[in-house]
């Protein structure tokens, strides 16, 4: 079981860490202007944006109802690194305390 339990956890922090770097990338190509980097930077803009949307935009949603969602920066990046945080170490706590 304890095999498993490494396994998972291992598991479990390359997805959180892929993701983190996918959101982080994303933020951060979003201040880089449309036409610099031809379309390389393109094709990896909409591939980051395809990948990390589904986590971003009910995040984003949410926040257009809050005094948050009139402001020129979006937060939503920053809460969803929050969430894969809080979320993936809740998971790991549960898979340590169920299989070992």
């Amino acid at each position: 079981m304890e095999v498993l339990a490494t396994a998972l956890v291992r598991a479990l922090s390359a997805v959180m860490n892929i993701m983190t770097l996918m959101i982080v990338a994303r933020a951060l190509l979003s201040w880089v202007p449309m036409g610099v980097g031809g379309e390389f930077m393109y094709k990896l803009k909409n591939v980051l944006y395809q990948l990390t949307e589904f986590l971003i935009a009910p995040i984003r949603s949410l926040l257009s109802r809050t005094p948050l969602g009139n402001m020129p920066i979006d937060f939503s990046p920053v809460i969803a690194l929050f969430a894969i945080q809080i979320i993936g170490s809740i998971l790991i706590q549960v898979i340590v305390l169920v299989l070992i």
